[in-house]
C-alpha cells in the first residue's frame, strides 16, 4: 500500500473503493457476531500494514476480546463503530501518530491547498464549455441534455487534494420500533484506492468473498462493493434524495418506514451486488439454469447467481478498476425495481452536475424538467408490506 501522508496537500486520484452492507431482521446477538465478524476481517486485511484505531461510542477499542465484552453491553441500543487507518510510514508509526494525522487532516490541510472537494481539477474547464451556456431558461431542454452527455462520459477521474485516510471504517444499528426483537444497520468500508491500486484486484476479490460469506450467514443483508469519485464519505447516488412521502397504496410512509427503507431497498448500483432474499423478491429475473446474463448491450457482460441461501449476486465481469458508465447501466436495468424510491430537485443554475465524475448511471426517463428544474426520479413508491416483513410472494422474481 501505498502511504497517503507522503502525498498530503497535493492532488492525487481520489476515488475510493467501496464496501457497503446493510442488514434488517437482526436479533441482537446477530448483529454483534456481524460487528464482531467486521473487526476480524478489516483487521485481517490490513493489520499488518497500516496503523488502525477503533472506537465503539467514542472509546476505544484495543482488541477483539475488548471489542466482544463491550458489546455485550449492548442489549436494546444503538451501536456506533468507527475505524480510521493509514499505511505505516516515517510520519505515522502508532495510534498516537495516527491521531496527529487525522488532527492534520481536519485542521492543517485547508492551509495547503485553495482546491474545493466539491469538483475534480478538470471539471471547471469541461462545466465552462459544455455545461454554463444552457444554464438559462431559455435554454433548459438543452441544459437537460448537456447533463445528460456528462453523466454518460466514461473514463473520467476525480483528482483533487486527498483529505480522507487510506482505510475508514464504520458501523451503525439500530431497534426497528414496530418489532421489539429486530434491528437494521450497516458497516462500511471505504479504502483509497490510489493507496491499494497495485493490488485491487486481489483486494476487490476478498472484499467479494467476504460479502457472499456474510450473506449467506447472516441472510438478510445487502451488500454493494463499488468505486466512489468522491473521497467524501457519502455514496455517490446522492442525486436521489430519499425524500419518500407516498407508499405504493397512497398512503404517507411514517418515520419508521423510512428508516427501515434505508436497509431494505438498495441504495446504490456497484460493481458487485449481493441482494438479500427478501429484497430480491423485487427483481425482475427470470429464475434459470444459465449462471450468466449477456445484458442488451452485445459487448456488456455480468454474472448472475444464486447463492446458497437464496442470496443473488449481481457482479460485472470486468474488474472494478475497469468498470463502464454503460455497464452500471446494464446492472440498474436488473435491480431498478430493488432501488430506494427518490426526487432530487436542482436549480438549473446548479454548479456541481458529476463536478466529481461520480460513476452515477443515469437512464433517460430519470432526468426531467419541470418548473424550472431539473429533477432526477427514480419512478417507483415504497411497499408497505415489503417493509413491514408481510410480503409473502416473491414479487417480480419468477420462478419458471
Amino acid at each position: 500500500m501505498i502511504p497517503l501522508s507522503d502525498y498530503f496537500g497535493k492532488v492525487i486520484d481520489c476515488r475510493k473503493v467501496v464496501f457497503d452492507c446493510r442488514f434488517f431482521h437482526f436479533s441482537n446477538n446477530t448483529r454483534i457476531q456481524l460487528i464482531d465478524s467486521f473487526y476480524s476481517f478489516v483487521n485481517s486485511l490490513f493489520g499488518e500494514e497500516c496503523v488502525m484505531h477503533w472506537t465503539l461510542s467514542d472509546r476505544a477499542v484495543c482488541n477483539q476480546n475488548d471489542l466482544i465484552l463491550k458489546l455485550q453491553n449492548y442489549t436494546d441500543q444503538d451501536i456506533f463503530m468507527d475505524m480510521i487507518g493509514d499505511v505505516k510510514c516515517n510520519r505515522i508509526y502508532n495510534k498516537t501518530t495516527l491521531n496527529q494525522y487525522d488532527r492534520d487532516l481536519q485542521y492543517r490541510l485547508p492551509f495547503f491547498t485553495t482546491l474545493s472537494t466539491k469538483y475534480s481539477i478538470d471539471y471547471p474547464e469541461y462545466s465552462e464549455e459544455n455545461l454554463k451556456p444552457y444554464a438559462n431558461l431559455n435554454s433548459i431542454e438543452e441544459l437537460k441534455n448537456a447533463i445528460k452527455r456528462v453523466f454518460d462520459l466514461e473514463d473520467r477521474i476525480n483528482k483533487n487534494v486527498y483529505s480522507d485516510h487510506a482505510i475508514q471504517g464504520g458501523c451503525f444499528t439500530a431497534k426497528n420500533l414496530e418489532q421489539d426483537d429486530s434491528f437494521f444497520g450497516v458497516i462500511s468500508l471505504w479504502i483509497s484506492y490510489f493507496s491499494i491500486q497495485d493490488d485491487i484486484k486481489h483486494l476487490t476479490g476478498l472484499l467479494y468473498q467476504y460479502g457472499t460469506k456474510i450473506a449467506t450467514e447472516f441472510t438478510d443483508i445487502n451488500v454493494i462493493i463499488k468505486m466512489n469519485q468522491s473521497c467524501l464519505d457519502f455514496l455517490d447516488s446522492r442525486l436521489f434524495f430519499k425524500s419518500l412521502n407516498a407508499n405504493n397504496d397512497g398512503s404517507p410512509t411514517t418515520r419508521e418506514q423510512r428508516m427501515l427503507a434505508d436497509y431494505m431497498y438498495l441504495q446504490d448500483i456497484g460493481w458487485a451486488n449481493i441482494i438479500s432474499p427478501y429484497t430480491a423478491r423485487l427483481l425482475e429475473i427470470p429464475k434459470q439454469e444459465q449462471t450468466e446474463f449477456i445484458s442488451m448491450e452485445q459487448d456488456h457482460t455480468c454474472i448472475i447467481r444464486e447463492l446458497g441461501n437464496g442470496e443473488v449476486s449481481i457482479q460485472n465481469k470486468r474488474d472494478i478498476a475497469e468498470t463502464t458508465i454503460q455497464d452500471m447501466k446494464s446492472i440498474k436495468s436488473i435491480v431498478y425495481h430493488a432501488l430506494y424510491p427518490g426526487t432530487g430537485r436542482f436549480p438549473i443554475t446548479w454548479p456541481y452536475w458529476r463536478s466529481n465524475w461520480e460513476n452515477t448511471p443515469i437512464f433517460s426517463g430519470e432526468l426531467i424538467t419541470e418548473n424550472n428544474q431539473i429533477v432526477f426520479q427514480h419512478k417507483e413508491t415504497v411497499n408497505p408490506l415489503f417493509l413491514s416483513g408481510t410480503l409473502n410472494t416473491r414479487g417480480r422474481l419468477e420462478t419458471t
